[in-house]
C-alpha cells in the first residue's frame, strides 16, 4: 500500500484513506501484518503504509495525509514557517506547525 500516493493522486479522499489506515489497525490486532515486525512487540507502521520515516514522523504529529503526500510530490519545506531559517528535514531537530492561515510547515526546534 502506498497511502500517500492515492491521496495525492485523488484515487481516495483524506477520508477514505483514515478509514484505511484503521483497517490496517484492525488488521495488526487481527496478526495480518506480521511480516512488517521489527521485533516481538513492534511493527513497521511506516512500511506498511508505504511511508518512509519522515513522512511517518510528519504523520504522527498531526500533519494531514494529504499535506505530507504533497511534501512527497512536491518538495518539502525548506525553510522554518516561525523564523524563516534554512531547515533540511532530513536533519529532523523539527516539528509540524499549523500556521495562522491554515496551511502546515516544519518549525525548527
Amino acid at each position: 500500500m502506498d497511502i500517500l500516493k492515492e491521496v495525492y493522486y485523488g484515487l481516495v479522499s483524506e477520508n477514505d484513506a483514515l478509514t484505511k489506515v484503521e483497517h490496517i489497525f484492525d488488521g495488526i490486532r487481527k496478526g495480518m501484518y506480521d511480516k512488517f515486525k521489527t521485533d516481538d512487540t513492534h511493527i513497521d507502521l511506516a512500511a506498511i503504509m508505504g511511508m518512509d520515516n519522515y513522512e511517518y514522523t510528519a504523520y504522527c504529529q498531526a500533519a494531514p495525509l494529504s499535506v505530507v503526500a504533497k511534501w512527497r510530490y512536491e518538495g518539502w519545506p525548506n525553510q522554518c514557517c516561525t523564523t524563516g531559517r534554512d531547515l533540511n528535514y532530513k536533519n529532523y531537530h523539527w516539528i509540524v506547525k499549523r500556521c495562522s492561515d491554515g496551511t502546515y510547515g516544519l518549525m525548527l526546534v
